[in-house]
């Protein structure tokens, strides 16, 4: 069972991270000694892809091999497009997706996980399209110059924001065992799995992960790449997590990791570092302040929530919305939509200018970075719809942006804006503009 925590208020998280700062000081620059923060890190120019106007929610994957592929959507029922870059992040090309995947309509939400192909010299990239009706997948197994399959996940009527994982892979067949879960849009509105132990081609199992979570949907699905699997989600203004150690065959059916002031409906973003093995969520309190809250035993229990939408000292002010978080053998890297033209619900913030704001940790959550912005222009001006489909306006950046963590250690973001999905890496310590 889930240690559960009371979140704490907005104060009591920023006196918490002072107690945190004294320390440090101590021991690092007179910087630090004034704000508890090292300065922000620079990113590169962000990159257009073309022909990705009117999109949003951008999905963003590294292979093995450093390939990026970054996956926005469109909207029902116009095909998820796939863009690929080979060069870091310097260009990026469109891909063709082939028959029988283009025979589906699809454009709702989508996901993409990339895993080493058996024959070592390629990628084997899963890619997730949803047209209510039900999910699509289809396989690429060179890298996403070619697609096969297309198998519908399930013939239940109107699911929606799927999120998918991949497990074992069979020594014999070469075939990977692969995981969905989605949200049933119809009452009893329950988070379902379906998994597949050949690759997507067909579904030996399929069943409820959680019977509570409401109209709420549920946060990516990560695993251990073997049995575990664990998702999260947000209801009651608390946080919760379900979890399954036996390939999704069972779960603990949503227990809440934290009872306090959460913003409802937020997208539970999480991650596992793939060397450490160890969990961080971000969170939004009703403060529309994000907090970040890790697990070092498999979601067993959880830390106390750091804050790191404001440094030490900073007014409470500003109003936050859709982080998205990455781990990486030690470094920890959010993002999310910010502005400080406004305070509380972003739903009012008519001429706000909201920014992509971004810190890190180098040292497993225990120290942050300063807020920097990625990009140089605001992402949107206005108010930002947090209703989902109940929006009239204001939803042009979707539910929620993405970010990951390359070998090299250097975070990739995909992001939206006026102009269209912008991809944006950080730079190293030279060579940086």
């Amino acid at each position: 069972m889930s240690q559960i925590v009371a979140v704490p208020t907005r104060r009591s998280a920023v006196i918490r991270r002072a107690v945190g700062a004294l320390f440090t000081t101590l021991l690092v620059t007179s910087v630090l000694m004034s704000t508890g923060r090292a300065s922000g890190p620079i990113f590169d120019a962000p990159v257009l892809l073309r022909g990705s106007s009117n999109a949003s929610e951008p999905v963003i994957k590294i292979a093995p091999d450093g390939s990026i592929f970054v996956s926005p959507i469109f909207g029902i029922p116009t095909h998820s497009p796939m863009w690929r870059s080979t060069d870091g992040g310097l260009t990026f090309k469109q891909l063709t997706f082939q028959a029988p995947y283009n025979r589906l309509p699809g454009g709702g939400d989508s996901d993409v996980v990339v895993v080493p192909h058996p024959n070592g010299q390629t990628n084997r990239v899963y890619f997730l399209d949803l047209w209510l009706g039900s999910n699509s997948i289809s396989v690429s197994e060179d890298n996403g110059t070619t697609w096969t399959r297309g198998t519908p996940i399930t013939s239940l009527p109107l699911s929606d924001r799927q999120w998918m994982a991949v497990g074992e892979r069979d020594p014999k067949t070469g075939l990977d065992t692969v995981f969905v879960i989605y949200r049933l849009v119809n009452q009893p509105g329950w988070v379902m799995v379906a998994r597949s132990r050949d690759g997507g081609m067909t579904w030996d199992h399929h069943a409820r992960v959680v019977s509570n979570s409401g109209r709420y949907p549920p946060g990516q699905l990560v695993g251990d790449g073997k049995k575990f699997l664990i998702t999260s989600y947000v209801k009651g203004g608390n946080l919760h997590t379900a979890r399954s150690s036996d390939e999704g065959a069972t779960w603990d059916d949503g227990a809440a990791t934290y009872e306090g002031n959460l913003l409802d409906g937020s997208m539970a973003s999480i991650t596992r570092d793939p060397i450490t093995g160890d969990l961080y969520m971000p969170m939004v309190d009703v403060d529309r302040q994000v907090l970040v809250t890790k697990s070092t035993d498999n979601g067993e229990s959880w830390s106390w929530p750091t804050l790191v939408s404001a440094a030490v000292g900073e007014p409470d002010a500003g109003s936050n919305v859709f982080p998205w978080i990455a781990a990486r053998n030690g470094k920890v890297a959010v993002a999310w939509y910010g502005t400080e033209d406004w305070t509380g619900d972003p739903n009012g913030a008519t001429g706000a200018n909201w920014f992509v704001e971004y810190v890190e940790s180098i040292d497993g959550g225990q120290t942050w970075t300063s807020e920097t912005h990625p990009i140089a222009t605001p992402a949107r001006v206005g108010h930002i719809c947090t209703l989902g489909l109940s929006c009239q306006s204001g939803r042009d950046l979707g539910d929620f942006m993405q970010l990951t963590i390359n070998d090299a250690g250097l975070s990739v973001l995909a992001t939206v804006s006026p102009s269209g999905t912008l991809v944006t890496t950080q730079c190293r310590e030279t060579g940086c503009a």
